[in-house]
């Protein structure tokens, strides 16, 4: 797979020695950016990113086939900067072992692994910016539920692109049928009613 003529960089960090990722920013080679991003995915959790060791700095990481499909994505809407955050910042690709550690953090009181957590309320705005809108593409397990719940509250439905939608993720594992289908919808919400709203010239 290539990337499209995007590049993709993350900023990575550690809770309790558990690794943890901030963001991912994909941006287009070879062109002047937006001083902020054009659009925000919000997904479930990181995957499969290596941060090569480098902590609280951002480093540049290979796409795996969710950051490829988000990449497609912007390519078919002319977008030059994405970034992504997620409901939770634990990084582990297994599910299973994912919910595990978010069950043991939240029993220890310990929510600040969630960029939505209200203690960590300034460093979200300045990864969020209020002009930029919003797609949401972190599955619909419903152990995350209370995530997804506070990170629609901090956006609002005006913002959401894709709202009144099953907020699915790209791949939608393992029925490759549907993982077409979500590239189709998405490929499909309109964005221009957000860029009047907040004045966007993308």
């Amino acid at each position: 797979m290539t990337a499209l003529n995007y590049s993709c960089f993350a900023c990575f960090y550690k809770l309790d020695e558990i690794l943890c990722r901030l963001y991912v920013d994909i941006r287009k080679d070879d062109v002047v950016l937006p001083k902020h991003p054009e659009i925000i995915f919000v997904m479930l959790n990181p995957g499969s990113c290596d941060n090569e060791g480098k902590f609280c700095e951002e480093v540049r990481v290979k796409p795996d086939a969710t950051l490829h499909r988000i990449i497609t994505f912007m390519q078919a809407k002319d977008l030059c900067h994405g970034r992504i955050l997620n409901l939770s910042d634990i990084r582990n690709e297994k599910s299973g072992n994912f919910f595990k550690m978010l069950a043991g953090l939240e029993k220890e009181g310990n929510s600040k692994h969630s960029i939505f957590h209200a203690s960590r309320e300034k460093n979200l705005l300045s990864l969020a910016p209020e002009t930029v809108p919003v797609l949401f593409a972190c599955g619909t397990n419903p152990k995350a539920r209370y995530l997804l719940n506070a990170a629609v509250n901090f956006f609002g439905n005006d913002r959401i692109i894709n709202r009144g939608l099953n907020f699915y993720h790209p791949l939608m594992r393992p029925n490759k049928n549907r993982e077409r289908k979500w590239l189709d919808l998405v490929l499909g919400l309109n964005l221009q009613p957000i860029r009047k709203v907040y004045g966007l010239s993308l």
